[in-house]
């Protein structure tokens, strides 16, 4: 992996941390994302979760971020923080699967759908956040998005 691959996930790992704070902001997701009581792990859990969503997503989707431009960028930004709660959701029941604490399967269909009732918190830091990464992406690569290595083009 070469260190502007590096740089890249580092700051979508970081990024993702602060989305778990972010998220605060908005009613809904205090009461989801605030300890233990909804989703049955604790905040350290959910923080190790929200980095693990974040990377795959910004790998998933690496390409994509990093040659987006104008219209493309604010659609990513857009639909980009949906991609990441359902991974969290994925990753949330597989998660609770493997230590076998509960059944968590509803998740997967409730994730995106609460994020979209934060929609004022979630699409400002979305267009925010895929801005940040598009910048990192080029930044730091010595072509126009770097070496690519993800399966989104």
């Amino acid at each position: 992996m070469t260190s502007a691959q590096v740089k890249y996930y580092a700051v979508a790992a970081v990024v993702s941390l602060l989305w778990w704070v972010l998220l605060q902001l908005a009613p809904n997701m205090r009461e989801i994302l605030g300890g233990p009581g909804v989703l049955e792990v604790s905040s350290a859990v959910q923080l190790a979760l929200f980095a693990a969503a974040g990377l795959v997503t910004a790998f998933l989707f690496r390409r994509a971020i990093s040659k987006a431009c104008g219209a493309r960028s604010v659609v990513l930004g857009v639909a980009l923080p949906f991609v990441a709660a359902e991974a969290f959701c994925v990753l949330l029941v597989t998660y609770h699967s493997v230590i076998g604490t509960s059944d968590t399967w509803h998740a997967v269909i409730w994730g995106p759908i609460m994020a979209a009732g934060a929609f004022y918190v979630v699409i400002p830091l979305g267009v925010a956040t895929q801005y940040i990464m598009q910048w990192v992406a080029t930044r730091y690569s010595s072509t126009a998005g770097g070496p690519q290595l993800s399966f989104i083009r």
